[in-house]
């Protein structure tokens, strides 16, 4: 075992998560333990504490609210690596308040290095990311004033509607995960789609698509999502582009 801690890395699908493991262990000091579904995710953390967890989003993973429960029961440092850049799964990042948003477009000495600020208490981000959010007193969250963006009309509340509807999350799951009533959720619901212009929650989701806060590939009908835990991709990490990993530093509350 390494003597600079360990690093918990959830990937579901098999090369990339093998090529992760090597490739971190290779280029820094930590002990790389990698699995591929929640359930090892839980079975890992309920045993030993980790220095932090490295999670490869993908739908056929699980559900936020399921990534969130798990990283808050075992007050875990979080950190999501992302295909590419997604706003929804940014916003989301931020919301929960992880401890970086990383992804597969950087390099594997980047990733390393942001374990390491990541271990010392330092949040990470990566460069796009960086560009796309804005300082609150609450904390980093999304930029939803770029000028030719139809998201500028909404609120910020009725945004978090937009993005767990534009999931397949139902008005009663949307209300559970805001901490608010089924009716409130729908109020905003209705409000939104007036500013928006549209009529169905089918629209929501081709709005997030054009927006760049959902991908085709991330849109899979819930059942999909609850029945897969492994993906079916055989494609690994891209290295090509060299980008530096960006921190940042959260306001205290």
């Amino acid at each position: 075992m390494n003597s600079g801690g360990s690093w918990l890395i959830v990937e579901t699908q098999a090369a990339v998560r093998e090529a992760l493991a090597l490739a971190l262990t290779s280029q820094s000091q930590y002990e790389i333990v990698a699995v591929s579904d929640l359930g090892d995710l839980r079975q890992h953390l309920s045993q030993r504490a980790f220095t932090g967890v490295l999670i490869s989003f993908s739908p056929q993973l699980g559900r936020w609210d399921q990534l969130n429960a798990i990283v808050t029961t075992w007050n875990v440092r979080a950190v999501l690596l992302d295909e590419q850049l997604n706003e929804l799964n940014l916003h989301q990042a931020l919301l929960a308040n992880w401890y970086g948003y990383l992804s597969k477009e950087q390099s594997l000495t980047e990733i390393a290095q942001a374990l390491r600020d990541v271990a010392e208490g330092t949040r990470v981000l990566s460069p796009a990311a960086r560009q796309r959010i804005v300082m609150t007193a609450q904390g980093p969250r999304l930029r939803l004033d770029r000028p030719t963006s139809v998201l500028g009309r909404i609120s910020k509340r009725e945004l978090e509607v937009l993005l767990l509807v534009a999931q397949g999350y139902s008005v009663r799951e949307t209300a559970d995960l805001l901490g608010v009533k089924a009716s409130t959720v729908e109020n905003h619901k209705t409000r939104m789609m007036r500013k928006l212009h549209v009529h169905k929650s089918v629209d929501l989701t081709r709005i997030a698509l054009q927006e760049g806060l959902l991908t085709q590939s991330s849109h899979l009908p819930r059942s999909t999502v609850a029945s897969s835990t492994m993906a079916s991709e055989e494609r690994g990490p891209s290295c090509e582009t060299s980008t530096n990993v960006s921190t940042f530093e959260v306001p205290p509350a």
